[in-house]
């Protein structure tokens, strides 16, 4: 019976001993950029300081990419082992595979340069990825710093800031903006306007506009109509002495757009 006990407590002792030995990866490794330290579009001026961290001693594979304009002017595979902050700099580098479409240094200036950083262990398995973009090469000033996944839509709009993730948009809240108009066609005895997102046709065109009549209370609904693919609309409706204003209701995240106020005497 002795043996038998003995027996498991040594089997016992020699899984914890396996366990403790055996060979993990770290929870949560990252690589961010925290700030430039120096300007240039040549290879080696432009430079960083990075934070490694929860490394677990391990090499990992650190690919950087650099790109600007429709060009890819690095695409390097490094190697990292230690956590910390250090220097990191931009070279003309293609020791991760050959592109398609390589650059020729310098870089432009005055083009928007995006970086973008893998942290993969094996190589080809992403464990973390980071974005940074920055107005150009020679200027350094930084348009987006974060984990390249909280900018889908690649317009520079973090989650949970973009409230549109699914369509590039420059506004502070990651939705397109929209106009709408509204006006009187007194010949045609119609109310005509426009309703137009740049680039997102699919937010102006065949949509929705109602006519509303300014009163005490609620508002009088005065006509309903449908944009053309453009985004036009008319209505024919008798004039009629007031104030009127156009809605189109929200698509998805982006909001509703209301016009500006049109005063008919």
């Amino acid at each position: 019976m002795r043996r038998t006990r003995y027996a498991l407590m040594l089997a016992a002792a020699a899984v914890v001993c396996l366990a403790v030995a055996a060979p993990g990866y770290a929870a949560g490794e990252t690589f961010k950029v925290l700030k430039v330290n120096t300007t240039g579009c040549n290879s080696g001026t432009f430079g960083m300081t990075v934070e490694r961290a929860n490394l677990d001693g391990g090499t990992y594979t650190l690919r950087t990419v650099a790109r600007a304009g429709r060009k890819i002017y690095m695409n390097e595979n490094a190697s990292i082992s230690v956590n910390g902050e250090s220097g990191w700099s931009l070279f003309d580098n293609f020791s991760y595979g050959a592109v398609p479409n390589p650059g020729t240094w310098p870089i432009p200036q005055n083009t928007q340069l995006r970086l973008d950083f893998t942290l993969e262990r094996p190589m080809g398995t992403i464990l973390w990825s980071w974005t940074t973009v920055f107005h150009g090469c020679n200027t350094g000033t930084i348009l987006y710093n974060g984990q390249t996944s909280a900018d889908k839509d690649k317009d520079l709009v973090p989650i949970p800031t973009d409230k549109c993730p699914k369509l590039k948009a420059t506004t502070a809240n990651g939705c397109p903006a929209r106009s709408l108009t509204i006006g009187y066609d007194g010949a045609g005895h119609r109310f005509i306007g426009w309703l137009y997102a740049k680039g997102f046709p699919t937010l102006f065109g065949r949509r929705v506009v109602t006519i509303w009549k300014l009163r005490p209370g609620a508002d009088k609904l005065v006509a309903r109509v449908r944009t053309t693919q453009r985004g036009n609309y008319a209505v024919a409706r008798a004039r009629v002495a007031g104030r009127y204003y156009a809605v189109s209701g929200a698509v998805g995240a982006v909001p509703k757009e209301v016009s500006l106020t049109l005063r008919l005497r």
